[in-house]
């Protein structure tokens, strides 16, 4: 329990930092943007992801922690973690440092500070979420059931605020993450991935 209430800090510390990282560099809210006098970009606060975070993923991962942790060993923590900073680098690369779109989280060819918070977050949500689905073999069906929907219901969050800002502000936000298709190979392969690990551990027993 104490391992996974140091978790849950440490989570909350890490979206918080975000969050501050974004207001310090002016890009928290719209009207940030303009005052640099910007034309566009991609503000924290129309991010569903950022609030999905801290009202969905930094509970789960505390729970989690909290309840299975003694069932992993070191070998598998050591390489959980690694891989979900490895995806964590490659879609932030992707996502935020090859756009010419100006956003919190990284523009003309790098990461913000906040964007490195979101990196190195994201990195151990994903280990953590990889230790419950591949080195959990005792794991309770509803919260299996729980964290898979949560899971799902997250990627399309962190995908709302830029879709009702492409509809509803085109001045601001030129960016069409409707016709992205990396967004929806994501998206897809996320929930083909849930789908699967899920019905595989509501088998096990």
């Amino acid at each position: 329990m104490t391992l996974g209430l140091v978790v849950g800090v440490l989570s909350v510390s890490l979206v918080l930092a975000g969050a501050i990282a974004a207001y310090t560099d002016e890009f928290f809210f719209v009207s940030q943007i303009r005052a640099r006098r910007q034309q566009r970009g991609f503000p924290y606060v129309i991010h569903g992801g950022m609030w999905s975070d801290i009202v969905l993923i930094c509970p789960l991962l505390t729970l989690i922690v909290a309840a299975y942790a003694g069932s992993w060993t070191l070998r598998d923590i050591l390489c959980a973690l690694v891989a979900g900073l490895i995806v964590s680098y490659g879609l932030h690369f992707a996502s935020y440092v090859r756009t010419d779109f100006p956003t919190f989280m990284g523009f003309r060819g790098r990461l913000t500070m906040s964007g490195w918070c979101h990196l190195v977050f994201m990195g151990y949500a994903l280990g953590v979420f990889a230790l419950f689905y591949f080195a959990t073999n005792t794991a309770d069906h509803l919260f299996v059931v729980i964290v898979s929907f949560s899971l799902g219901a997250h990627v399309l969050i962190s995908q709302s605020g830029q879709i009702f800002a492409s509809i509803y502000a085109p001045d601001w936000f030129t960016d069409r993450p409707l016709r992205n298709p990396q967004m929806w190979a994501i998206t897809l392969l996320t929930w083909l991935v849930l789908i699967w690990r899920c019905s595989t551990l509501l088998r096990l027993h």
